[in-house]
Order: structure tokens, then sequence, then C-alpha cells
């Protein structure tokens, strides 16, 4: 009786004794989340003709201008905004900006553009750079129609003010084909290095379809374009002509090479070809 005693005391206090209670199995596990990038190239820029600045981001440029003093508010955080005092009645205009440059005069050798004589365009660079004290100047862009524009331009500024215009980079187009554009860039690569500039930006050029036997001879023209302006160390900016296009936004249909659709947004195969260089 008494060992049925103890034999059930025990198994009660085996009962009552806490069990441990048992470690809850852990894993660790790594998430990977997939991230887009798309680089954006501080040499490579846009002129936005419709102020689409996804364009820019989806070519992988880093900098982008609208031929107009005022920013594009859709592109504040993207890219470089470059503002430029488009035209003569702009020249007292005062705006800011957080890039370090302004540009001058858009094709002041054109009536249908900048529209100014050499000696307003000197009175034009001397209000910019009172306006802006801070900011360096990229000269005004004359047409390849008439580059030495800009020559008599600075002349006419040594006249009037006793000394060079203040210039830390000379703006330069071209719509030519390759081996002309070449030689038009040369020349102002050559003046800069006379002049004691540091840079040229080629604010505007395209390898246009109607200048070539077809559009992919036009294509691999841009190629190699886009390639030897790259490798010319005095060069440090450039942006294609342009963003989104029309037919009749300045040049016939046959020749406009836009970058992306002009209603999906979508990339062209100018835009493919800009983006792969």
């Amino acid at each position: 009786m008494l060992s049925q005693f103890f034999a059930v005391l025990f198994s009660v206090l085996v009962l009552a004794t806490p069990q441990p209670t048992p470690t809850p199995t852990t894993y660790n596990y790594k998430v990977y989340i997939p991230i887009h990038y798309v680089y954006r190239d501080p040499e490579k820029g846009v002129g936005l003709t419709y102020g689409n600045c996804e364009d820019t981001v989806n070519v992988g440029a880093g900098w982008a201008y609208r031929w107009s003093p005022w920013g594009a508010s859709e592109c504040e955080g993207l890219v470089e905004w470059v503002p430029q005092i488009h035209r003569m009645d702009w020249c007292n205009i005062v705006v800011k900006s957080p890039s370090q440059f302004v540009m001058g005069l858009n094709e002041p050798d054109l009536t249908s553009q900048g529209n100014a004589t050499p000696l307003q365009g000197a009175m034009c660079q001397r209000q910019i750079e009172l306006n802006y004290p801070n900011k360096k100047i990229v000269s005004h862009s004359p047409s390849d129609n008439d580059p030495q524009w800009l020559e008599r331009s600075r002349n006419a500024y040594i006249d009037l003010y006793g000394h060079p215009p203040r210039w830390d980079a000379l703006g330069a187009h071209t719509y030519q084909r390759v081996d002309e554009a070449k030689a038009t860039l040369l020349w102002f690569v050559d003046k800069a290095k006379e002049w004691g500039i540091p840079e040229v930006w080629v604010t505007e050029y395209a390898t246009m379809p109607c200048r070539y036997a077809s559009v992919e001879e036009s294509l691999q023209a841009g190629r190699d374009l886009t390639a030897w302006i790259r490798a010319n160390p005095t060069i440090t900016k450039f942006a294609w002509y342009a963003a989104r296009l029309q037919p009749g936004d300045g040049w016939p249909g046959e020749c406009i090479t836009p970058l992306a659709d002009y209603d999906t947004g979508s990339l062209t195969i100018w835009g493919d070809m800009y983006r792969d260089q």
C-alpha cells in the first residue's frame, strides 16, 4: 500500500515539474529587390522641344535644355537643367537655376532663330555677364551656316569693352554630313584653344536621313559622329536634336530624327541609337 502511495506521489511530482519550452526554429532569409537603374551621362544631353523630361532619362542623358531661360519643373532632381537666353529680347532676364551654366543666343545668325547682328550679340553677351556674375557662360551658338558669326561677335565685344567676352565654353551646332560636321566642330575646337576657352558644347546636332542614301546609313552616321564627339577631349557636352518632333517642326518630315514618339513617348530608332552611345 505504501509503495503504491509513493508511486502515485512520484507521478504527481513528475507531472508538476515545469517542462522546458522548446526553442522555435528560426530561418534567415535574404530578400533581393530588383532596382531599375538608368545611367545618366553628364556629357550627353537632350533638347526638350516639348518639355518631356522622361525622354532625357530614357536615353541615359544627364542634362537638358529647352531654348528658354525658364526651367521645367518635371526635370527637377532628374537631370541638370541648363537655362538659355535664346533671343535678344531675353538678354535682360535673370532666372535662378541649380546649374552652374547659362547658355547664350540660339543661332543668332538666322533671322528665324536668335536673329542678332554680331554687335547686338556682343551687347547681349555683356548683359548676360552682368546678370549672371557667378555662373559659367556658354557662348551664343551660331548655326552651321555661319560659324564665323561667333568670331565677328567676339571682335565686336572687344571693340566695345576692351577685352574678350567671358565665355567658359563655346556653343556649336551642326546638321551636316559627318565629314562636314567634323570640320565645323573642329573649327570651334581650334577657336576654343586659340581664345583660351576650356570647353566646346555641341548643343544641337543630328544626322538627318534626308542627307543620306538610307535611314540605316544616317543611323550609322549618328553613331560615328557621336563616337567622334566623345573622343574629342575639348567637347564636354553634346545634345541630339531633339526629344520629340512633329513634321513641320523646323525640318521636313523626312529629315527629322526625334528620340521619342510624339504621342506615346516610346523611343524611336534614333532614341535607341542615342541611348546606346
